[in-house]
């Protein structure tokens, strides 16, 4: 429930970034990008100390926290530009859809590889 919550308020955060930077003008796929990055923060700081109740946190969870996002982040790439090609949703629409492929992969992630030293509820 906590790992769905937090990815929930990150998403949010995530898609108003895109949204707001379309708007502006700038490309999708800067959008995209500067989008899931606007999220990548709170998204390691509130799973890290909310979550998975880290007490410090340290260089290697960083690091796998860093690759756990790279894959996430060409995932959402891919259903993006597989989506809006194919079906011809829209950017915001076709990240919606990019989220399910994300929560699962991240949470499976986090639980069993980067915080699978911390017990959790």
């Amino acid at each position: 429930i906590k790992f769905i919550m937090v990815g929930g308020l990150c998403a949010l955060i995530d898609l108003s970034t895109i949204y707001y930077l379309i708007l502006l003008g700038l490309s999708d796929f800067l959008s995209v990008t500067f989008g899931f990055i606007a999220g990548l923060f709170g998204n390691y700081l509130m799973h890290a100390f909310y979550t998975f109740k880290i007490q410090k946190l340290c260089i290697i969870s960083g690091i796998k926290f860093t690759i756990v996002v790279g894959i996430n982040y060409v995932i959402t790439l891919l259903v993006i530009t597989l989506l809006t090609n194919t079906l011809g949703l829209t950017i915001i629409t076709a990240k919606i859809f990019s989220l399910p492929f994300i929560a699962i992969n991240g949470y499976l992630l986090s639980k069993h590889w980067i915080y699978s030293n911390v017990s959790n509820d």
